[in-house]
This record gives structure tokens, C-alpha cells and sequence, in this order.
């Protein structure tokens, strides 16, 4: 309802817009950003922007009153904490400058943190209405007025709240603190006077407002008096003296409270993060103050004690009843219930499993339930009877109750004509029971009891002692016990393939079976390894590293053993635990994550957990020997074995002509502890040719605690300061620390030149590219290099140091070589054209997982997954070349190096921004320039850079108006194409024009039934309105289904009042009323269901003649016909208002009042007692009989 989940457990009824909230921070590019603390910056006033501050931000292309209209909506609705933040952005809307548009990113990440806080409603809390008043005196640092705060609770729930700026200047604290208290006061009588008509409550005591200011308290109290002698202070003056009454006629009461305890104070002022965290502990406190000790020690820990939302988030994922383990608990008690021949017991099992079946949310149809009581009750002979006469009742099918209730009757009439004979009190215990009961003799004090029959004199232990049996202790059984189990997982593994590994719980180290999996062994040993079965005796003859490829991801163990004899290969989950992992588990598949990168992954089979795996050397031999030597960039021997790959000892020309090695650097840098406290970089050029983007440097920067590398091209040597500042933001937000310290010209930095340069002469050269492609081949150079083990930094890749993910290597492909991409179905000519096209490999886009193809022949580079490879032909370019295309599948980039020709026709000098763009026609494909792609890792957040840009490279034969600026390329790019249709025509010609056809004709059908108009003649005096489609696609949420929905609407922006309408109305009910509704129902245990009314305006008849012209897809003649509307449909000015009219009829003729302070509350006071709260075509229902209504409207 508005946007707004709503969530009913049993008592409690909470509302949050957490999905709102994910979207927003999506749209924004904030969904992998840093949290802040706070909603703003603390002690930062936000002031009227610059003339240079509004342009930069109008150089953004941003919407600033949309973006605050957003943040707005989750403060009225959820979100009181943002009520400041949205107040003070507010006063900006007009004129807003590139500093506010960050104070609105700095709401964003603090929603990131706290995006699933929202409203709880639960019962037991003191009722009443309870406010908080208080004001900051002269907020506005432009206008000096104050800010008012204040907020109210009913029954203990928020339901108000607001942020207003005063209207007028207030000369002193009491002054501002009394607007904000008269502010207040007249909508707590509101409220009250509200809650007394909607037949809620009558409330006789006086509300208490708590107020900071001692003098404004006393003043209202009468205990003293300001003296206005100015007429300006007149309003005041009134202000005073209404106060005063209402605190006279005890209807308010004021009451004094600290600053530290006034909860407004957060809606007046930006707070530190110490009061916030000071806030959150509150809550902690409380929470933890309601919970149990066992409860305690399963949610509290140091994570959940840093934030409330996060300590509720875990009670509430752990206990909530709609949780699926809840769920699951439940059916299954269900299902084991059974009739054991107490009848009685029965009935009260069935009465508790019925209830919560309904608590958890499980539907079962009541047939079924019907079926399942009596079906239980079918195998005793002394109910076949009674049951045959329950099951001739068709009534009682869909009462499963009432079923319960007959068996109960039952029960009553059997106990009250079979009453229990008498007997004395001595004999009581037995009479009701049919058993024998055997009376045991034992031996005691050393001698042989003669009346036993379990033993002879000879066997008896208290006469000999000694052949009495040692007792084990509960310890020794234990231990028994999981040796037996041992023996029986041993017995069920000896049934699995021998090369299968299983992930066992019990194993202290990995142990495989086969030299296969192992890269190194160790000499020979004799380690003996103990299992559950005592009869095998095992030995590992050895230990080494195993390198496996899980989920095309490799996977080193260190400390494994070779056991030859071993039945099957075992991971010991031990062993991994010495990292922090998690175990998730969905049906029969399992998964281990580490930093929530998948390590391990697998299907449970026979209750043991078989790994999904490769071998890697197995999985390479399909693949020569020096193949993965040029994939790789032509890296060392040692880098290959690392990798798990075989070497080849031959030599290989292509690094013997490209690389000529020095003597190395002695080591002369401190070791960096931390990814930022040494960054080293250096600018390498010029270099000639021009690469086919115009660049002749590249910056090289490496981190030095990880080797990680980026690479940004250059056009003119200036500009290196400009793209070293981007990187340096890039850099600091992916680790959240600063940059400490830049080394440059001391030989470090040469060493990552030299590597980067040696792998792109390599790749350059083997593959016979143009010389004027040598930044796509640094540029693949450094994406190699980066996921290549360095042996500075133990073996590891610089990418799996930054990331902190093993990198993917299956997907590598040698550069240059020749590829095969698929032709786009559209790009076809006929049916028979060949269906792929011949080009060459450029480099790796989107994590490695698509490729960078250059077609050969039109020199466009596009971006795919779908491409063969033939990677021993490398097919040649035209040396002569000057340009190369880059196909998107919305733009497509133009490169050259000749000085551009604008619109005006005056040449521009070229500079080394994003080329230029055009409107594309490939619907599958990506942008990507050659020459200014890095490889980087995943980023946290978008980085923007600000200011002014130089003119972009444009065509003469394109139109500056449809090039999209530079800063929303990024947005573009990454938003998916939505292929909605937007005509009635569009939806005819698309892929699913059936399923549009059958929209629309599924609407005209719903309006034809309702009889919504009457075909009538044209006549030149009558004015027409026009139609228009709306289309659109949903999921259904039961089936996860896509729908396709068709709205016909009318134009009723044509309208004009007094001749097409009278008034109109939007019947939308205050979020005030709605939630004072919901906090009524949480208290006294009503139920609160939610309806939407299918085609409410179509049901709501016209006062008005209006006339509609022919829409598309009516099969009548638009030139001498026209419709007359009887009934409203969507689009119409009045229809919101006749619908309102229509349905305010029907619900007066069945009983309900129409609330005179807000109309859009309905209410009946007869039992059982309904309240309604509307807004448009969507009703929230509060009541204890909310079917019986749902049932009445419906008819």
C-alpha cells in the first residue's frame, strides 16, 4: 500500500520500504557505496549555491528536485531520521549547487547503512498520546529563521512527525520554542479530535507534550508573562494566549525534559555520529532488556551490538514466524500428527497445529484439512460409526472447525454415559488399565534375595561381586557411538567412485587417493591415518599441494596427503575453517563462501556432500603446452607451474626477440602494510605511431603492497595530473583509507614498465597487429598481469591481493587471434546468411567474462560472449588504416586521428576524451574504447569526475544534439533496454505481440462487460477526447510469472472545466490517519489486510456527458462514430472524484460513517467494528471480522 511493505506477525505489524530504498540507491549508482553514519555532515550548514557551484552541477544533466522529491517520500512515509536532511535539501530546489548534490549523495550512503529500518507496531505498550516539541533557534544560516521539530506517539507507536521551517524570525529561544509548541498543539487536537470521531477512543486525559525550554514552559503555565508592547509581536502574543488554554482545560500538559532525552532534538539539528551511536545503544538496551537469556546468547554479538537495526534484523530472521525453517517446523509437525487412541489428545493437537499453520502463513485449502482429520481417525473400529455420519455433512467440508468441535461433542457424550465405577482411593491407580504389572525382588546388602526368578544364588552379583560388569560412563558411550557412526560412513563412502572428493566433517587433513591431483609431493613417508573402520589400516605416503579447479575457479590446499589406498578423496571442512567461512545450503546443493566469493560448491548425495571439481592439468591437456604460454601473456616457467600448468622447456622465439633483461634492482622500499601507504607511478612515451584513438602516453600506477596495476592512456602529457587525481579517488574509495606516500623515478616503477611493455611487445608482435594497435596490447598486458602469480608477493596475483578473488583463467583466449562472433539476427540479410563473422581479439571486458572483437570488415570493435576462437591463425590487418569503429548497443564510437569538424564547421584541437557518438544499430553489443579501458577490480561506487570537460570528437555527419554527455555514458551503458512497448503499433510489431493482442482485447472485454460507453453518432458540436495505451509488465507474486498488462486512457489533459468536468478529487487518506490506524490495531490485536480494487474507475458511472474518440483496436469506423462515456476510465480529471462518489454510496448503504476531518477514513460502529482507510483504489481494512467485508464487497 503506497509503495510501503507491510508485514503482520501475530501482534506486531511493521512497515518498511526497504526494496524502495535498494531501487533509489541503484538509480543514484550508490548500491556499493561506503555508509555514513549520519544523514548529513555534522557542523557543515548548507548555504546558497555559487553561480560556479549551479553550473558544475548543471553540467551533470541531474534532476536535484527529483532526487530530493525521492529521499522525501521515505520521510513521510518510514523514515522520520531523513525528516532533517529532506528539510534542509529542501530550501535548495530552486537554485541547487554541485555542493547540496553532494550533501544528497551523503543521504544515500547513510541509507546504504540503514536501508531496512522502518516502523514496528506491537501491543502491551502504554496507550495514550504521548509529543516531543523542540525548535534550533536561527537554523538558517541565510535567513536566520529556526527550525521546528516535533513528533507524537499513539499507544506508544510514531505516528507523527515533521521538520518545518518557522515563517517568521524569532527573537529568543522561547519565542521559537513557542511556535514550534503551537505548531504542535493544533495537530495533536486534530488528532484527538479525529480519533473521537472515527470511534477509536475517547481520551480523557490530557496529552503530554515534553518541551526543552523551562521558560516557554512556565510562561504556558502562567507562572510568568512576556510583555508585547510591539505590534509586530501581535501573532505571538496569540500564540501565547492559545497555549495557555489549552494547557488550562487540561487538554494538554507540558512537561520538562533534558536536551540529552529530547527525541525531536534529531529533527531540529544535524547530530554528531556519537549521539546517533548514543541513540542506537538506547534501543539496544531496550531490546536486550525484553529478550531471554537463550535468546541472548544466539543474537548478541559484537556485530549486532554496533547497530538496532541490525540486532532487530537477526531476532527477526531468526524467530520471525514466516521464516521458511519456521515454516518448515510447523508443516512437518503437522504431518507427523497421529490418532494413538486418545481421542481427546487428538482434538487439542489439531486445534494448536491448525492455529499455527495459519500464524506461519501456510494455506492449506480446507478440504484437504477436512480429509486429514478424519482420514487419522479411520483404523479404529469404534469411530467408523460417528465418522460415516460426519462425512454425509457437505456442510462441514469447508468448516474444518466445526469438525474439531463435532469429535469434541463426542468426547463429552461418551465420557457422560460411561462414568468411572467407584472404588477406595487405594486401588484408584489401577482400576482404569487393563496391564499386569510384575514385581521385581532385588538382592541387597551382600546376600541372594530367594524370591528373584531373574537369577540363580550362583550368578547373583551381590553375593560375587566380581562378576558384576563395569558400567561405562556416559563419555565412553559417546565416543562408542560416533565410532559406530564412523564405521557407517565408511561403509556408505565405499559405495562412491574412487576419483570423487567429499567434504567430511570428521577428516583432520585433505587426503587424496591419486598423484593426479597433487602439483608437488614431498619424499616419501609413512603416516599412518586412523578412520572409523578398525579392520583397514591406512598410509600416507606423502604430502603436497593440490590444485583443483571448482567452479572454473582454481583452488590450492596446502598439507595434503597421499593415501593410496584410500576408498575416496576427502576435503577436511576442519581445515578450511581456519578461515571465516560460510556454509549456505538450497534443496541438495551446498556451498562454501569466503568473502563472499564461492569457494567450494557441491550436491548433497546419501547424506554426504560430493565437491564439484576439475583437475586442471587434466582439464589442459586438450591444449598444447605453449597455447597457455601465449593466453597468459608469455609469462616465466615458475608463474606457469604456479598456476598448476605445464611447462615447456622449448624456446620460445616470440620471448626471446621482445624481451631483453638487466641486471635487477637491489630492493630498497619499505614493505607497505596496509594496500595505500605506497603507490608508485610512471608515464611512459611518447610513443610512436599514435594509437588509433590519438594516444601517445600511458601512466603506469602500481600499488605496492599488492603489484596491482592500472593504466591510464594519455593524449598529451598535461593531462597526466588530471587522470592521476581520478585514479588516486578511485584507489582511496575501494579501500577507504588515503593515499600516503608516492614514489616516482626511483627504479621500483620501472620494473612494472619493463613487465608491462615486455608482454604487449610480445602480444603485438605474435600476432602481427598494426603497430598503431599497441594500447589494446598494454592494455591486455596488464589485465594479465595482474591475474599472474607474482613471486614477490608469495604466489599470489595482484588481482586476489586487491579483490581478495581468485581470478578466472578459463576464459582467457590468445590476443589477435582469429574469432568467429555471431551476427546479430537483425544484421542479417536472409534466412541463409552465414550466421557468424570473421575478426580478431582485442582484449576482456566485463570481468574477463565477454571479449573485445575487432570485425575485420568494417574495423568496428564490439563487445560479446558469443564467439569461437581459433587461436593458432591470426588473421592481417590493413596496414594503412586510420580508423577503427567501436559498435555498441546504443552508440557507436568513431575514432581517428585527423582534428574533428563540429556542427559551426571550425576544427577542434583532439584531446583525449571518449570519442564521439553515434546512434548504433547492433542491439547485443557494448561500447569499450581501445585505448582507454583499464582492468580494474569490482568498484564500491561510481566516481564522477566534476567540472568542465573539453569538446568531445564528433563526425560532421552527426547531430551535436544527439550526442549523450559524457557524464551519463556510464548510467546508459549500464541501464538494461526496456523493450516495453509505447504505442498501440509498437505492441503489435513486437516479439510478444500476442501476448499484447491478448491485453488489450482482455481490457475492451472488462469495458464492454461493465458497459463503460455507448457507441454513438459523430455530430460537429461535440467535442471529443483522445485515447492513448499504456503497456506495461509485472511479475506475479505467487508464481514469479510474467503478466502483460494493457490500459486504455483517456487524454485528459484536453479537458476543460466547466464543459468536460465540474471538480476533481484525489481521495488519497493522510499517512497521519494511517498510521494512527495501524497503531490501533497493533494494540488491541485487530487484523489489517490490504485491497485493491480491479478496475475501480470503471465502476464508478458519470455525471457528465463525455465523449471519447474511436481507440485503436475497437473495430468501429472513427469517421461517423464516437463514444459516449456512461462510466469513468483512468486519464479522466474526475474519474479519481467519481469513483470516490461511488464507492462513499455503497459503503454509507451498508453502515459505515464517513470521517468529517479526513474523508478518506471510513468506519462502522456495529460488531464487529471496521475501519477503512482509502487511497485511490487501494482500501486498507482494519477490523476482527476483515473476511466477512472482504466477502460483502465483493458482491
Amino acid at each position: 500500500m503506497l509503495g510501503i511493505k507491510v508485514t503482520q506477525n501475530g501482534e506486531s505489524i511493521t512497515l518498511d520500504q526497504q526494496h524502495f530504498t535498494e531501487a533509489l540507491l541503484e538509480q543514484y549508482g550508490m548500491a556499493d557505496c561506503r555508509p555514513s553514519p549520519t544523514p548529513l555532515v555534522t557542523n557543515d550548514h548548507l548555504i546558497p549555491a555559487t553561480s560556479e557551484e549551479i553550473l558544475k552541477l548543471k553540467e551533470l544533466k541531474i534532476n536535484f528536485r527529483s532526487a530530493v522529491g525521492s529521499i522525501n517520500y521515505l520521510s513521510s512515509a518510514t523514515r522520520p531520521d531523513l525528516s532533517f536532511a529532506v528539510s534542509t535539501l529542501s530550501q535548495y530546489l530552486d537554485c541547487p549547487g554541485i555542493r547540496h548534490w553532494h550533501a544528497f549523495l551523503h543521504v544515500l550512503r547513510y541509507l546504504k547503512g540503514m536501508q531496512d529500518l522502518g516502523l514496528s507496531y506491537s501491543g502491551n505498550l502504554p496507550k495514550g498520546i504521548v509529543a516531543w516539541s523542540d525548535a534550533d533557534w536561527g537554523n538558517c544560516r541565510a535567513t536566520r529563521r529556526s527550525v521546528t521539530g516535533f513528533l507524537a506517539t499513539f499507544h506508544g507507536f510514531l505516528i507523527l512527525w515533521k521538520t518545518p521551517k518557522q515563517p517568521s524570525v524569532s527573537t529568543s529561544t522561547a519565542e521559537a520554542e513557542y511556535k514550534a509548541l503551537c505548531d504542535l498543539t493544533s495537530k495533536l487536537l486534530w488528532l484527538k479530535q479525529w480519533c473521537q470521531e472515527a470511534n477509536l477512543f475517547v481520551l480523557a486525559e490530557p496529552i503530554t507534550i515534553w518541551d526543552v525550554n523551562q521558560s516557554c514552559i512556565n510562561t504556558a503555565n502562567g507562572d510568568c508573562n512576556f510583555n508585547f508592547n510591539n505590534k509586530r509581536m501581535k501573532h505571538v502574543e496569540i500564540q501565547l494566549h492559545f497555549i495557555k488554554e489549552v494547557v488550562k482545560s487540561a487538554t494538554i500538559m507540558l512537561k520538562y525534559t533534558p536536551s540529552s532525552e529530547m527525541l525531536a532534538d534529531y529533527l531540529t539539528k544535524c547530530v554528531t555520529a556519537s549521539k546517533w551511536k548514543k541513540a542506537s545503544y538506547k534501543e539496544i538496551n531496550i531490546i536486550i532488556s525484553r529478550i531471554s537469556d537463550r535468546v541472548f546468547l544466539e543474537v548478541v554479538n559484537p556485530t549486532t551490538t554496533e547497530k538496532a537495526n541490525l540486532l532487530w534484523s537477526q531476532i527477526k530472521n531468526q524467530y520471525e514466524l514466516v521464516q521458511p525453517v519456521n515454516r518448515g517446523r510447523v508443516w512437518m509437525d503437522w504431518k507427523r500428527c497421529f490418532y494413538n487412541g486418545n481421542l481427546q489428545s487428538y482434538i487439542e493437537s489439531c486445534r494448536k497445529l491448525m492455529l499455527e499453520l495459519k500464524s506461519v502463513s501456510i494455506k492449506v485449502p480446507n478440504e484437504l484439512l477436512y480429509y486429514s482429520l478424519l482420514g487419522e481417525l479411520g483404523g479404529d473400529p469404534k469411530l467408523h460409526q460417528y465418522i460415516e455420519v460426519l462425512t454425509l455433512s457437505d456442510d462441514l467440508i469447508e468448516k474444518p472447525d466445526m469438525i474439531l468441535t463435532k469429535l469434541q461433542d463426542y468426547v463429552h457424550l461418551i465420557r457422560d454415559n460411561n462414568p468411572p465405577l467407584p472404588s477406595n482411593s487405594a486401588t484408584a491407580l489401577v482400576s482404569t488399565t487393563d496391564k499386569t504389572y510384575k514385581i521385581i525382588y532385588y538382592c541387597t546388602n551382600g546376600k541372594h534375595n530367594n524370591k528373584s526368578t531373574s537369577h540363580t544364588k550362583n550368578k547373583c552379583w551381590a553375593e560375587n561381586p566380581h562378576l558384576k560388569p563395569i558400567r561405562k560412563d556416559n563419555k565412553q558411550r559417546k565416543l562408542e557411538a560416533n565410532s559406530y557412526l564412523a564405521k557407517a560412513l565408511i561403509t556408505s563412502v565405499t559405495t562412491v567412485p574412487e576419483d570423487q572428493i567429499i567434504l567430511d566433517c570428521g577428516a583432520t587433513h585433505h587426503m587424496f587417493n591419486s598423484r593426479k591431483f597433487f602439483l608437488s609431493l614431498s619424499d616419501p613417508t609413512n603416516i599412518p591415518v586412523t578412520t572409523g573402520d578398525t579392520n583397514s589400516s591406512l598410509k600416507a605416503v606423502g604430502v603436497g599441494k593440490v590444485s583443483l579447479l571448482c567452479d572454473s575457479r582454481p583452488l590450492e590446499l596446502d598439507d595434503c596427503l597421499y593415501v593410496p589406498n584410500l576408498k575416496c578423496n576427502l576435503i577436511s571442512l576442519l581445515a578450511l575453517f581456519k578461515n571465516k567461512l560460510t556454509i549456505n545450503r538450497s534443496n541438495n546443493m551446498f556451498s562454501i563462501e569466503l568473502n563472499n566469493f564461492t569457494l567450494l560448491s557441491g550436491r548433497i548425495i546419501n547424506q554426504l556432500m560430493h565437491i564439484s571439481y576439475t583437475i586442471p592439468k587434466a582439464h589442459l591437456t586438450v591444449t598444447s603446452n605453449n597455447l597457455w604460454h601465449q593466453r597468459l601473456g608469455h609469462p616465466g616457467p615458475a608463474v606457469l607451474k604456479k598456476l598448476g600448468l605445464p611447462t615447456n622447456d622449448a624456446m620460445c622465439t616470440v620471448c626471446e626477440l621482445n624481451k631483453a633483461h638487466k641486471q635487477p634492482f637491489n630492493k630498497k622500499f619499505e614493505d607497505a602494510l596496509s594496500p595505500l601507504d605506497c603507490v608508485h607511478i610512471d608515464l611512459v612515451g611518447p610513443i610512436h605511431p599514435d594509437s588509433i584513438s590519438g594516444s601517445q602516453y600511458f601512466l603506469s600506477i602500481t600499488v605496492q603492497a599488492t603489484s596491482y596495476k592500472i593504466t591510464k592512456f594519455l593524449g598529451k602529457k598535461s593531462d597526466t595530473y588530471e587522470e592521476f587525481l581520478t585514479t588516486k579517488t578511485f584507489l582511496e574509495n575501494q579501500k577507504d583509507q588515503r593515499l600516503k606516500k608516492l614514489v616516482s623515478n626511483q627504479g621500483g616503477e620501472f620494473l612494472k614498465k619493463r613487465t608491462i611493455l615486455d608482454k604487449a611487445r610480445c602480444l603485438l608482435n605474435l600476432c602481427n597487429l598494426p603497430s598503431e594497435y599497441w594500447a589494446e596490447a598494454v592494455n591486455t598486458a596488464v589485465l594479465l598481469s595482474n591475474l599472474t602469480p607474482t613471486q614477490s608477493r608469495d604466489s599470489k596475483s595482484p588481482y586476489y591481493l586487491w579483490t581478495g578473488q581468485e581470478p578466472r583463467l578459463n576464459q582467457l583466449r590468445t590476443f589477435g587471434c582469429l574469432a568467429y562472433m555471431a551476427i546479430p539476427k537483425l544484421h542479417c540479410s536472409w534466412k541463409l546468411a552465414p550466421a557468424r563473422e570473421r575478426g580478431a581479439l582485442l582484449g576482456y571486458k566485463n570481468n574477463n567474462t565477454s571479449y573485445r572483437i575487432l570485425w575485420l570488415h568494417n574495423k568496428k570493435v564490439a563487445i560479446t560472449k558469443h564467439a569461437t576462437f581459433e587461436e593458432t591463425s591470426f588473421p592481417s590487418l590493413n596496414q594503412d588504416h586510420s580508423r577503427a569503429d567501436i559498435t555498441t548497443d546504443q552508440q557507436c564510437f568513431t575514432i581517428g586521428k585527423t582534428n574533428p569538424i563540429t556542427a559551426s564547421g571550425e576544427p577542434q584541437e583532439l584531446n583525449n576524451q571518449s570519442p564521439p557518438l553515434e546512434i548504433a544499430k547492433e542491439p547485443h553489443y557494448e561500447e569499450d574504447l581501445p585505448t582507454k579501458t583499464r582492468i580494474e577490480a569490482p568498484q564500491a561506487r561510481r566516481i564522477r569526475v566534476i567540472g568542465p570537460r573539453h569538446p568531445t570528437l564528433v563526425n560532421s555527419n552527426i547531430d551535436s544534439l544527439n550526442i549523450i554527455p559524457y557524464s551519463q555514458r556510464a548510467n546508459i551503458l549500464l541501464t538494461s533496454l526496456d523493450m516495453t512497448p509505447r504505442t498501440f503499433k509498437t505492441a503489435l510489431i513486437s516479439d510478444d505481440h500476442d501476448l499484447w493482442k491478448e491485453a488489450i482485447d482482455k481490457e475492451l472485454e472488462a469495458m464492454i462487460k461493465l458497459k463503460v460507453w455507448e457507441v454513438t453518432g459523430l455530430e460537429d458540436n461535440r467535442k471529443q477526447i483522445g485515447t492513448t495505451w499504456v503497456f506495461k509488465t509485472k511479475q506475479n507474486p505467487v508464481n514469479g510469472k510474467k503478466e502483460y498488462k494493457a490500459r486504455l486512457c483517456a487524454q485528459g489533459f484536453t479537458q476543460t472545466p466547466g464543459i468536460d468536468y465540474d471538480k476533481s478529487y484525489a481521495p488519497t487518506g493522510r499517512l497521519n490517519s494511517l498510521r494512527t490506524l495501524i497503531a490501533f490495531a497493533a494494540a488491541n490485536n485487530l487484523q489489517f489486510h490490504q485491497l485493491n480494487v480491479k478496475s475501480a474507475f470503471l465502476n464508478a458511472p458519470l455525471t457528465k456527458d463525455v465523449y471519447l474518440s474511436i481507440p485503436q483496436g475497437l473495430n468501429i469506423c472513427q469517421h461517423s462514430h464516437c463514444l459516449k462515456l456512461k462510466k469513468a476510465i483512468y486519464g479522466l480529471r474526475q474519474a479519481p472524484l467519481a469513483w470516490y462518489d461511488c464507492l462513499k454510496k455503497w459503503l454509507t448503504s451498508v453502515g459505515f460513517q464517513v470521517c468529517i476531518l479526513d474523508p478518506c477514513i471510513f468506519f462502522r460502529s456495529n460488531k464487529p467494528s471496521i475501519w477503512l482507510d482509502l487511497h485511490v483504489d487501494d482500501l486498507g481494512v482494519f477490523g476482527k471480522d476483515v473476511h466477512g467485508f472482504k466477502k460483502e464487497i465483493a458482491l
